[in-house]
């Protein structure tokens, strides 16, 4: 995966994608204040490990990607999977509370430009494929379970713009960490908000969830961030 785009609704700028947090595989991005040219992050990542019933240790971590990959984007998954899985998760769904409030306000009104991310918001997986039927939160309007931006269902984002990924543990073989895979597949919002508030006004806010879709269970489970820093 190498898909990114750019966080940047208040004075904090940084580019995120399903395999690169925060950098951009060359390039420290966190950039604070906005414009300024100074990067107080070089990169981030998360790293998860546990152990199965049998005692077999299970890990997902990458730091700058030397060794490969330990992540794909886009859902967990039991099957074979079509040669474009990935590139049709490889990809960021960005939103404004703008573009929701407007969509609120128009959805059905037939000069309404819908933006693709609301359209494509990644509610739903393929359960032929053995991905879950409910990936990325949305507001159901008419309360039945589907997601129809058409009729006026929306994403449900947190802040005043947010940035929102899938990704997995199973796509291939772990080449970073050589370890086995865990059946993890984790959901990421980057989010942020405008406010005259100078510290909320220069922070990046994140909500992650993570769900283990294997069939074993994971035990003495710990999940954690990996951080390169760059001060001064």
């Amino acid at each position: 995966a190498t898909a990114q785009d750019t966080f940047n609704i208040n004075n904090l700028e940084t580019m995120v994608g399903p395999t690169a947090f925060m950098w951009d595989l060359n390039n420290a991005k966190y950039e604070i204040p906005k414009g300024s040219g100074k990067h107080s992050l070089f990169a981030h990542e998360y790293w998860f490990g546990g152990v199965d019933d049998g005692g077999q240790l299970k890990v997902a971590a990458q730091t700058y990607k030397q060794g490969g990959n330990d992540f794909w984007a886009g859902p967990y998954h039991d099957k074979c999977v079509p040669n474009n899985m990935d590139s049709l998760w490889d990809r960021v769904w960005k939103i404004n509370k703008t573009e929701i409030d407007y969509h609120m306000l128009n959805y059905n009104s037939s000069s309404y430009l819908m933006p693709k991310d609301i359209e494509n918001w990644p509610a739903h997986g393929d359960t032929s494929l053995g991905q879950a039927f409910y990936l990325a939160p949305f507001i159901d309007i008419n309360n039945d379970s589907i997601y129809n931006p058409l009729l006026g269902d929306y994403p449900d984002i947190k802040g005043d713009q947010a940035l929102y990924v899938i990704r997995n543990d199973i796509g291939n073989i772990h080449t970073e960490t050589e370890a086995d895979p865990i059946g993890l597949e984790q959901h990421i919002m980057f989010y942020g908000y405008q406010s005259v508030c100078p510290a909320t006004n220069h922070t990046l806010f994140v909500n992650m969830k993570f769900y283990n879709r294997s069939t074993e269970n994971i035990n003495q489970f710990y999940a954690g961030t990996w951080v390169d820093p760059d001060l001064g």
